[in-house]
């Protein structure tokens, strides 16, 4: 695969209309969209030139969208999405430079960047991540090599996240056994001073996120 056929969107959401939600999000690239609803369905349409799968499922709990999205995953590089996120154009090839910049790296953490009341931690420096500062990040600032995520059988937890018995951690456990299952991953910083360097997620409550 070459360009944008690299990476792939894995996308949780909650009773969307999967047919406009691609346009709405400005999505780059193919993508899964898991969409938790009151119906069994599937379908497929093309977005900027790139396969949309849509998947529609009755059960709850975002560790199983996620899950089932990873499970669908057919490209190189997969980045974890939701739903209310709006991509800054040039996003996706941000992402794929990152990985080709670092061989190393299994999945690659992004800054992020939230209004009031939504703010996550603030990536300062570049490296690795490692067993004490892991728990720090949201599921969608998660991208991976996908062959390497899928080898290792690590899945989300389906006790934690929304729509689980125990709404908060389930990013947390998930990179946690990421680590266990002997991933290597890497944190990556933006420099807010250079716009062709940044990549801005930005929800219906105003955010940004940087590479």
């Amino acid at each position: 695969m070459r360009g944008k056929e690299r990476l792939q969107m894995l996308v949780s959401a909650v009773e969307e209309n999967t047919l406009t939600l691609a346009d709405r999000m400005h999505l780059e690239c193919g993508a899964v969209i898991v969409n938790q609803c009151f119906e069994q369905a599937m379908s497929t349409y093309e977005h900027n030139a790139s396969q949309i799968l849509c998947l529609n499922r009755k059960e709850r709990g975002v560790g199983l969208s996620r899950n089932l999205a990873l499970e669908k995953a057919g490209s190189e590089l997969c980045l974890f999405a939701d739903e209310d996120i709006v991509y800054r154009e040039g996003y996706a090839q941000v992402v794929i430079d990152a990985f080709d910049k670092n061989e190393k790296a299994d999945l690659i953490l992004f800054n992020v960047q939230q209004s009031a009341g939504r703010q996550t931690y603030h990536i300062s420096k570049k490296g690795r991540v490692h067993w004490y500062n892991y728990g720090r990040y949201p599921a969608y600032a998660i991208a991976a090599r996908t062959k390497s995520l899928k080898a290792t059988g690590v899945k989300f937890s389906t006790l934690f996240g929304g729509g689980a018995p125990f709404f908060p951690m389930e990013k947390t456990a998930f990179l946690r056994d990421c680590l266990k299952a002997g991933l290597r991953i890497y944190r990556a910083k933006g420099d807010r001073r250079r716009k062709s360097q940044r990549v801005d997620l930005v929800p219906r409550i105003h955010g940004s996120f940087f590479s």
